[in-house]
């Protein structure tokens, strides 16, 4: 069975670091509990998730029609693209991330404290791999010059939905 799932936005976090690199959270909550790949899809069709990360997000979704994700087209963003991870994995990448682009402690600590409190061990975790440079959108190399991270944690009862964007500009 297919369910249309309206995902409503419940919180906001955005940690910046000095060197342009930062961490964005969407926490998003469903009326239903739905199969992974169906609520994948709700989150591609949130307005919240059609962002380039390359401007400033504002207190409302991008107007319409907005056919960017960070620095893809959202048209090769699917539900299918995205692949099975684990608590570890995601915390092992976004801290390698974090060496990689030599992070302030400040920031570092603040990420890793986040990542502590949204990852329950027993999470559902996706990650969207890279793309490629194939569906990017014309501005999309100037997102993600030490990579684009992104992780969908689905919480336990299937109802709670996260999005985490870890990169730079």
């Amino acid at each position: 069975m297919i369910w249309f799932v309206s995902l409503e936005l419940i919180r906001r976090e955005f940690l910046p670091d000095r060197s342009g690199a930062w961490l964005d959270v969407l926490e998003f909550e469903s009326l239903h509990s739905v199969p992974d790949d169906q609520m994948l899809a709700a989150v591609i069709e949130s307005p919240w998730y059609h962002h380039d990360y390359a401007s400033p997000r504002g207190d409302e979704p991008e107007p319409a029609p907005h056919d960017i994700h960070g620095p893809y087209q959202l048209d090769h963003v699917k539900a299918e693209e995205f692949v099975p991870s684990r608590p570890a994995s995601m915390k092992a990448e976004i801290t390698d991330w974090l060496d990689t682009i030599a992070a302030e402690p400040g920031f570092a600590i603040a990420v890793r404290d986040t990542l502590a409190r949204l990852v329950p061990p027993d999470s559902r975790i996706y990650r969207l791999p890279a793309l490629g440079e194939d569906k990017m959108h014309v501005y999309g190399w100037v997102v993600g010059t030490s990579g684009f991270h992104e992780f969908v944690i689905l919480g336990e009862d299937a109802r709670r939905v996260t999005v985490v964007v870890a990169s730079d500009d």
